[in-house]
């Protein structure tokens, strides 16, 4: 996109989409918990709060892919566009680009790829032994 245009913040799915958040945060929060639990109950103004924070990092986050740039398309898709190419050719720049997608990947996180597994499973390890004896100390 040039320098000189900026972004339609206001077109017609971007708006939907909105719409569609408040369709579900307002009657959720001002009809369902308050009449539930109460709003100035302290269990009502939790569960307000649990639901306002996603609802506000949803909100966030649609702002930031409204606003970003959704790059370029990568090299190896843009001879699929050719109409003279054969479905057989197509398949074959297909599995080219993957092929090298992956490899790219693996020599790129390889060393945080094994640091990665170490974590979870050092995170997995003490929380699955504590659910367990919770399971059993249940029965």
């Amino acid at each position: 996109m040039p320098r000189s245009q900026e972004p339609k913040l206001v077109m017609t799915p971007i708006v939907i989409g909105f719409l569609i958040m408040i369709y579900f945060y307002y009657p959720t929060v001002f009809e369902t918990i308050d009449k539930w639990l109460g709003l100035n109950s302290i269990v009502g103004f939790f569960n307000v709060v649990s639901f306002s924070l996603p609802t506000a990092m949803t909100i966030l986050t649609y702002i930031v892919a409204i606003m970003s740039d959704p790059g370029t398309v990568h090299l190896c898709y843009r001879d699929l566009e050719n109409p003279d190419i054969s479905l057989h050719e197509v398949k074959k720049i297909l599995l080219i680009c993957a092929a090298h997608e992956v490899f790219k990947t693996q020599q790129q996180t390889g060393e945080a790829y094994k640091i990665s597994h170490i974590t979870c499973g050092a995170l997995l390890f003490p929380l699955t032994f504590v659910l367990t004896m919770l399971f059993l100390w249940h029965i």
